[in-house]
């Protein structure tokens, strides 16, 4: 009987050995980041100064909550002599905004304005007309991989591998999921405004099969507050080909 038992203990021993190893390679294993997948990219462009961009930027809210699409705001610079400087506006984002009305085929550029997967546009605050198109769209899988890394406390990396790079543009958003503000002045003043997914630094590439992306960190924002958007989009028609949401956390910490 004692010998039995011992064997038993050495049996226990060797199978709870195993098991420890096997949650080890499984960790070691696992992604750094949670990445979800969707059918719709959804742009806003939108202004702090602009009176009717609250119920545009709720509602893109209410779009994110709801897991329906992943969602960009961009907040533009050219309300900022209006009254109200959006501390979170830059020139680039309005180019962009150009570069679709470009596409469109419109006179001129306006907040709030909606572009899902890159191929239609509308009023930003208009509900049905964006739910009409997230029913129509459907993505196909993102046609990449990514993965960020924390290389110091200024910067992060992203490691992209690209299917074919050919007739595409690689575009990398850093996100800051969540703010707040207090309008003091322009046509909001009083307001206090919610923002999700704020765009606060976008990088736009000709991608090869395999390379990285590095990005600057927002100061004063937490890492746990900040996400990777992550779209191919394609060269000519500016159709979205495939997104990939990296939330957080979304790095392994890395000293120097």
């Amino acid at each position: 009987m004692q010998k039995l038992f011992a064997l038993y203990c050495l049996l226990a021993v060797a199978l709870a050995a195993a098991c420890n190893n096997s949650e080890a390679n499984n960790k070691a294993n696992t992604p750094n980041a949670k990445q979800q997948k969707a059918k719709a990219l959804v742009e806003l462009f939108t202004s702090e100064g602009c009176s009717s961009c609250p119920p545009a930027d709720k509602l893109l809210s209410r779009i994110k909550t709801a897991g329906e699409a992943i969602v960009l705001s961009y907040h533009v610079d050219y309300w900022d002599h209006l009254g109200w400087k959006d501390a979170f506006s830059q020139a680039a984002f309005s180019e962009r905004q150009r570069q679709y009305a470009q596409q469109f085929s419109l006179e001129s550029i306006y907040t709030p304005q909606m572009i899902v997967n890159g191929q239609e546009e509308f009023v930003g605050s208009d509900e049905q007309r964006l739910r009409a198109s997230l029913a129509k769209n459907d993505l196909q899988p993102a046609g990449f991989v990514a993965k960020v890394v924390s290389t110091n406390n200024r910067t992060v990396q992203l490691n992209y591998t690209l299917n074919d790079p050919s007739s595409v543009s690689l575009n990398v958003a850093l996100v800051q999921t969540g703010a707040t503000t207090v309008v003091k002045k322009g046509e909001n003043e009083g307001r206090t405004l919610e923002h999700v997914n704020v765009v606060r630094e976008l990088k736009t590439i000709e991608p090869q099969t395999t390379g990285a992306v590095e990005m600057n960190l927002p100061s004063g924002v937490a890492k746990n507050a900040l996400s990777f958007v992550v779209f191919t989009q394609d060269k000519n028609s500016h159709k979205i080909n495939g997104v990939l949401l990296i939330d957080m956390p979304f790095y392994q910490t890395q000293e120097n």
